[in-house]
C-alpha cells in the first residue's frame, strides 16, 4: 500500500520548523540585572557587568540588594537592582546605536518601582542619543512631573515633545514595562508601551508616532522631595521572546507534530 503524508502532519512539520527557526533567530542584545555585590561597594558608578554595553555606569545611584518582581510576562529576574535614592541620574551606553537608517523593530523590557510616590517627582527610565544632555533625550517613561503632567500618572514621551496618553496611576508597586520601537526607513517611527503585560500583550497602553527616533544609551533618574527610584532587569532584543516570557513556540509545535505522527500511524 502506498504511504501518504496527511495534511495535518505536513502542517505539524511546518509549524515545528517555524517554531525552531523563530527561536534560533531571537537575539538578546543587551541585558542588565545589576548583578553586583551591594554590601561592600554599593555605588553604581563604575559598575561594568551585564551584556551589550560599551561603557560602565556613570553618575549617581546605588546597588540595592534583591530583585524587583513583575508579572506573568516577566522573565526570571536575577542579581540585584539599581536604586536612585538621591536627586540624580545614572547613564550607560549601549554597544549599538539604534535609528531608522534601516527598517527594524527593537524590543525593550524592564522593571521599575517608585517607592515614595510623589506626584510632583520626576522618576523615570530614559534613553538618550549622542550625549547625556537633556536636549538629547529620546525617550522617557515614568512620572514626568516638571517635564509633563503633574497628575500622578505614568506617561511615556519621545524626543522631549511627543507625549503618550496616560499609562495609569503610579503606585509604589514594581511595574513591568514592554516597549516596542518600530523604526522605519523613509517613514514615521512608532513607539508602543505596555504596562504590566502578561504573556500575550494585546493592544499597547500607549503609542507615539514621530518622524524619527534614535538612541544609543539608557539612564534612570529621580528628582524630587524624597526619591526612591529602582530599575531592574533591562533587556533589549530583536524578537519579542528576548524580553517577554511568551510561550515557547517549539513546545506547541512539538505537540502538534506528535499528534500528526500519531494520526499518520493510525492511517497506515
Amino acid at each position: 500500500m502506498k504511504k501518504t503524508t496527511s495534511n495535518l502532519t505536513k502542517f505539524a512539520l511546518g509549524a515545528f520548523a517555524f517554531g525552531a527557526l523563530s527561536s534560533a533567530n531571537a537575539t538578546l542584545v543587551s541585558y542588565e540585572s545589576f548583578d553586583y555585590p551591594p554590601p561592600g561597594d554599593p555605588f553604581l558608578d563604575g559598575s561594568n557587568g551585564g551584556l551589550g554595553f560599551s561603557s560602565s555606569w556613570r553618575g549617581s545611584g546605588l546597588i540595592d540588594a534583591g530583585s524587583l518582581t513583575g508579572t506573568a510576562g516577566t522573565l526570571t529576574p536575577g542579581g540585584n537592582k539599581g536604586l536612585m535614592d538621591i536627586n540624580g541620574r545614572a547613564w550607560r551606553n549601549l554597544s549599538t546605536s539604534y535609528n531608522d537608517s534601516v527598517t527594524q523593530t527593537i524590543y525593550v523590557s524592564l522593571l521599575m518601582r517608585d517607592g515614595t510616590l510623589n506626584a510632583t517627582d520626576y522618576t523615570v527610565f530614559e534613553m538618550f542619543n549622542g550625549d547625556d544632555g537633556d536636549p538629547s533625550r529620546a525617550f522617557q517613561l515614568g512620572l514626568i512631573a516638571g517635564d509633563g503632567p503633574n497628575d500622578g500618572n505614568i506617561y511615556s514621551k519621545v524626543n522631549n515633545t511627543a507625549l503618550s496618553s496616560s499609562l495609569g496611576a503610579a503606585t509604589t508597586n514594581s511595574d513591568f514595562y514592554l516597549i516596542q520601537f518600530d523604526l522605519v526607513n523613509g517613514a514615521d517611527d512608532t513607539v508602543s508601551v505596555w504596562r504590566n503585560p502578561g504573556i500575550t500583550p494585546g493592544l499597547a497602553d500607549g503609542t507615539i508616532t514621530v518622524p524619527s527616533i534614535a538612541f544609543d544609551r539608557i539612564a534612570f533618574a529621580a528628582f524630587g522631595g524624597n526619591p526612591d527610584q529602582a530599575l531592574d532587569e533591562f533587556r533589549l532584543g530583536t524578537e519579542l521572546v528576548d524580553v517577554l516570557a511568551v510561550p515557547e513556540p517549539t513546545s506547541a509545535s512539538l505537540v502538534i507534530l506528535v499528534m500528526g505522527a500519531t494520526l499518520l500511524r493510525r492511517k497506515r
